[in-house]
């Protein structure tokens, strides 16, 4: 049998014949004679890593092992090898985690087959590199660098008690420089924990499932939800003298906080550990965005797909429990919350909305409410949620070309929106004026969202049963008017109001301007009102210079706000709509009547007013909108008396 020669690497990785000589004949014609090496051991395999073999490339050619580098994660960490903590050294990841699997998906067919589970291996909960430990804890040497901890901690206190805060001040333990932990000890702390798998049980208690991230437990999506905490704490506190004292230093301390809340979400991301506590970040998270960039930005539009994502992802849709008022409907609230924003963002930027109802039978579409309910945020949570099922509803007139299944359906919607109302708790509903309604601040900002959810029902079904939008009947400008009227006392008086889930800047782009709009169409157009409706013309016109004041002095926007330059712009149209419609009825005013001063005996004639002839300069001030009062132009008979409106 000949001797197998072996042949020199260069001709062996291109598959070329060899000479077996020192150096060959073709690494000779080449030039390339101090490459023709030849190895140690030829004809010995080499013995490869699996998991080093399993990150090669598809179709690359086995070549010599890499010169080993020197590896930070083999020196032992102890804090990382507690008893019962996860394995972080780098390695698989623990595929699948796929979260809830439908009916329709494969599993449905490969569990009803018998699995052998003799020859798989135990793989490593978690992945966590030294890059990763080290970028977490450069984050934690910014936070502490461009962060007063305490100072935003009393912040977050001060706008809520309770919560994560208490967390964070464990995690930094920053009472004295004795006691001052290093950035990667907290980074790798916060690693190992969020490493822990973390789902609440169907039926358990928020108070017992939040013993798993505990004051001893903290984790990267507690410190995110933190810093989105104080993103909303810091846009509802004006001011706050540790931190800031202008605007300009309240946006800045917000756009910070969003930043810190956008870096633990990705780390929570990349961790591959979807559970609850993360999507309470994501939608905290998405929150502080829409109020940082506007629901306008791509940013907040992507950030709430991420949430919807995430709920699919979990399974949430497919909750069959209707009773979102129990201490254990976290999910159900999450996804409610979700579901009721995606339909008014929707709505606010015309696009079509992401959760399909069909898949969602868990929302109802009526719901009995108990009598002594109180008023609060899940019960605020589950009547947007009816609502937004009828907004849909409603939309879906629009795709109805038979007018009379159009109009049949149509009243079904309004009758069950009307029945809802009904069926509100006493204590729910805003029956009279917001300035006489005595109640706390939460409960107002309460009763404020609940009547313009449901008036706004009434608004887009009406709205799709127009034949023009450019000529609106009086029964959208009627509700048009009460929604405007309510939006704009609520801005007079959001002294008296708290934030209790919809921010006042949102319910005037949300609910005031779609309402301006039909009301500046109503007045160009000169359509009719109904005279039952309870509003005026007077009270339309002046609820719209009060929009045009508060946005023009700043009362109620910045310029540096999201929202500032979409209000702006609607405040010049309804500015130079206003300035022609009050100059043409000046000029086409008629004159007095003859027998006005019959019909008001009291009146002055227009040749006898001039009251102030024998008055003295000082008596000017006081006494001049006593006296115009009196002036025949404006001498308002009984028949031209209009009600005033009513919410």
């Amino acid at each position: 049998m000949p001797v197998k020669l072996p042949a020199c690497e260069p001709c062996r990785l291109s598959k070329q014949a060899c000479d077996h000589s020192k150096p060959c004949a073709r690494c000779q014609e080449r030039g390339a004679a101090s490459a023709c090496t030849y190895r140690a051991r030829p004809f010995k395999k080499r013995r490869v890593d699996p998991t080093q073999e399993s990150l090669r490339p598809a179709g690359s050619v086995a070549g010599p092992t890499p010169a080993a580098t020197p590896n930070t994660l083999d020196t032992p960490i102890s804090i990382l090898t507690d008893v019962g903590s996860p394995d972080l050294s780098r390695g698989m990841r623990n595929y699948p985690n796929p979260g809830f699997l439908g009916n329709s998906s494969h599993t449905t067919f490969f569990e009803q087959l018998p699995r052998d589970t003799t020859d798989i291996g135990q793989l490593p909960d978690c992945s966590v590199d030294e890059e990763e430990i080290r970028n977490g804890g450069n984050l934690i040497d910014n936070i502490h660098r461009y962060c007063q901890i305490s100072s935003c901690v009393a912040l977050v206190q001060q706008w809520i008690s309770g919560g994560v805060t208490e967390h964070v001040l464990s995690s930094y333990e920053t009472s004295s420089p004795a006691r001052f932990t290093p950035a990667r000890t907290i980074s790798q702390k916060l690693f190992r924990n969020s490493c822990h798998q973390l789902n609440a049980g169907d039926h358990q208690s928020i108070a017992e499932w939040g013993t798993a991230f505990g004051i001893h437990n903290p984790r990267w999506e507690i410190l995110g939800i933190f810093f989105a905490a104080l993103a909303t704490a810091a846009m509802h506190t004006p001011r706050f003298e540790p931190l800031y004292q202008t605007h300009q230093g309240q946006r800045e301390l917000q756009k910070l906080a969003v930043k810190f809340s956008d870096r633990c979400l990705d780390i929570s991301l990349a961790l591959d550990r979807l559970n609850d506590l993360q999507l309470l970040l994501q939608y905290e998270n998405w929150i502080s965005h829409s109020c940082l960039d506007g629901d306008q930005s791509y940013v907040s539009w992507r950030k709430l797909g991420d949430v919807i994502s995430s709920l699919y992802a979990l399974g949430y849709h497919e909750r069959v429990n209707a009773n979102l008022l129990s201490m254990d409907s976290l999910r159900e609230v999450a996804f409610a919350r979700t579901f009721s924003g995606d339909t008014n963002v929707s709505l606010f930027l015309g696009r079509p909305p992401r959760i399909d109802r069909k898949h969602c039978r868990w929302i109802p579409r009526q719901f009995k409410w108990n009598p002594d309910a109180k008023v609060d945020y899940l019960a605020e949570t589950q009547w947007s949620a009816i609502c937004s099922v009828l907004k849909g509803e409603a939309l879906d007139l629009f795709h109805q070309d038979d007018y009379t299944e159009k109009m049949r359906r149509a009243n079904t919607i309004r009758d069950d929106a009307n029945l809802q109302w009904s069926s509100l708790p006493p204590q729910f509903r805003l029956e009279t004026s917001l300035k006489d309604c005595i109640r706390p601040p939460k409960d107002r900002d309460f009763l404020v969202s609940t009547l313009l959810n449901h008036l706004h029902v009434h608004f887009l079904l009406h709205l799709q049963l127009q034949p023009r939008v450019n000529e609106p009947g009086p029964e959208l400008v009627s509700i048009a008017a009460r929604m405007f009227t309510l939006v704009i006392e609520s801005v007079l008086l959001k002294d008296t109001l708290a934030y209790s889930g919809t921010t006042l800047d949102w319910k005037v782009a949300y609910y005031g301007l779609a309402a301006a709009g039909i009301i500046c169409l109503s007045l160009l157009k000169q359509s009719p009102v109904s005279p039952d409706s309870g509003v005026s013309k007077a009270q339309m016109i002046q609820d719209l210079n009060v929009l045009v004041a508060v946005v023009d002095s700043g009362v109620l926007i910045h310029p540096i706000d999201p929202n500032y330059a979409l209000l702006s712009r609607a405040t010049l149209t309804i500015k130079s709509l206003l300035r022609r419609l009050l100059s043409r009825d000046i000029r086409h005013a008629p004159p007095p009547p003859e027998n006005a001063l019959m019909q008001n005996p009291g009146a002055i004639a227009p040749a006898d007013w001039n009251l102030w002839d024998n008055q003295h300069l000082q008596d000017f001030e006081v006494d001049f909108w006593l006296n115009l009062a009196e002036h025949p132009f404006l001498t308002e008979t009984p028949a031209e008396t209009m009600p005033s409106a009513q919410v």
